[in-house]
C-alpha cells in the first residue's frame, strides 16, 4: 500500500546546549522579522544563549536568543502602585505612548527602578532578559549545524483510519450568554491620588515682559520644555530654591492638571539633586 509522508518539527538540541560564536556584529530584533524594532546589537565574537522557550515557533533563518537587561521602558501611571511597584501584568513599552511596541509584559518580582515620569507615563528601568531574534546567517556555516533550531524531518504518516459514524442529531438549543464589559478607568493627573516620583531640570517659570506663571518653578526635560510645575508651598527647604535652578533634581509628591488644564502641576513633598 502506498504510503505517505509529512514534514514534522523536532528540536535537534536541548536547553543545555551551547550556541555558536557570532562571526559578525548583529541587531536582535524583537520578532523574526528584519523590519520587527531591534532591541540589542551583539557584537562578533558573541556566544548568545538560545532561548528554549521559542524555539520550536522560531521560524527557518532565525534563532531565538536570551537578551540580557537592563531596559528602559514605559508604563501608564495607573499602573504604578501607591508603593510604587509596577503591576504585575503591565504593558512595557518601548516609548511613552499608547500605540508604541510592546517589549514584554511585567512578572511580579522583576526588579524596577522609576527613572522619570512623562505626562501620563512613567519611565522604569527593568532588570530582566528578553527573548529576541537574530538571523542564522550571523553564525559562521561551520557552525549552523549545531544550533539548537528546528529542523524538518520525514515522518510516516498515521495510517487512514475509517470515519467515526456521527452522532444522531441533537436538538438545538437557543442561548444567549451576555454580560456586561467595563474599561479600567485611566489614570490622569487631574484625578491621580498617588504620590509620583519627576525628574528633570529645575528652573524658573517666570518669563521678562510676559504674563505672571501661576507657579514660581518648574521642571523642564533635557530640551527645555516644560514638564511640570512645581508648587513648593508645603516643602519646607533648608535653602533658596533659586540655588537648585538650572540643576537636574528629583521631585516626589502628588500630581494634578494646572486650573487650565493645559499643565500639570506637582505638589512637591521631597526635592533632592540628582
Amino acid at each position: 500500500m502506498k504510503r505517505t509522508f509529512s514534514a514534522l518539527f523536532f528540536l535537534l538540541a536541548g536547553t543545555s546546549a551551547h550556541a555558536a560564536v557570532l562571526g559578525q556584529d548583529v541587531d536582535v530584533r524583537l520578532r523574526p522579522d528584519s523590519s520587527a524594532p531591534v532591541i540589542a546589537r551583539f557584537l562578533a565574537g558573541t556566544e548568545p544563549t538560545p532561548a528554549p522557550s521559542a524555539i520550536a515557533t522560531t521560524p527557518a533563518g532565525w534563532m531565538a536568543v536570551e537578551v540580557p537587561g537592563p531596559f528602559d521602558v514605559f508604563v501608564a501611571n495607573g499602573d504604578v502602585t501607591k508603593t510604587l511597584a509596577i503591576s504585575d501584568g503591565a504593558t512595557l513599552l518601548l516609548a511613552p505612548s499608547a500605540g508604541a511596541t510592546v517589549l514584554a509584559t511585567m512578572i511580579a518580582g522583576d526588579p524596577v527602578e522609576i527613572t522619570g515620569l512623562r505626562g501620563r507615563w512613567t519611565e522604569v528601568r527593568v532588570q530582566r532578559s528578553v527573548v529576541g531574534y537574530l538571523p542564522v546567517s550571523a553564525v559562521p556555516a561551520s557552525s549552523q549545524a549545531s544550533l539548537p533550531i528546528a529542523q524538518p524531518a520525514l515522518q510516516p504518516a498515521p495510517a487512514p483510519m475509517s470515519p467515526a459514524p456521527l452522532p444522531p442529531p441533537q436538538p438545538s438549543i437557543a442561548s444567549t450568554i451576555g454580560s456586561p464589559v467595563f474599561s479600567a478607568p485611566v489614570a490622569s493627573a487631574a484625578t491621580d491620588p498617588l504620590p509620583r516620583i519627576f525628574q528633570g531640570r529645575f528652573a524658573s517659570s517666570q518669563r521678562p515682559f510676559t504674563p505672571r506663571r501661576p507657579y514660581e518653578y518648574q521642571l523642564n526635560d533635557d530640551a527645555g520644555v516644560r514638564i511640570a510645575y512645581v508648587d513648593l508651598s508645603g516643602l519646607m527647604l533648608t535653602e533658596q530654591p533659586d540655588n537648585y535652578i538650572g540643576r537636574v533634581v528629583v521631585v516626589s509628591g502628588l500630581a494634578e492638571n494646572s486650573a487650565d488644564a493645559r499643565s500639570v502641576v506637582i505638589h512637591a513633598e521631597t526635592l533632592v539633586l540628582r
